[in-house]
């Protein structure tokens, strides 16, 4: 019963993982999308943003548990800030 109970929550922190990190991944797009080649600045962070978010999505999608759930739960925290 209680193994259940882990993989029904491991489910759920993935399902929403991948959720927020499809649409940050989305919305660092919408930002990029329309910067001037002039706004290099703006440009360079959105690259970055893309790249991390796609990167983290890449990750949630993966079957991963434990351990290493808790790594990317850290680490999409760290770089949402």
């Amino acid at each position: 019963m209680l193994r259940d109970v882990t993989v029904l929550d491991t489910r759920s922190i993935l399902f929403e993982h991948q959720f927020w990190l499809q649409t940050l991944g989305d919305h660092s797009r919408f930002i990029f999308s329309p910067l001037a080649p002039k706004e290099t600045s703006e440009i360079e962070k959105a690259h970055y943003f893309i790249c991390t978010f796609d990167k983290l999505l890449a990750q949630a999608r993966e079957c991963i548990s434990g351990g290493d759930l808790l790594d990317l739960t850290k680490l999409a925290y760290k770089r949402s800030k």
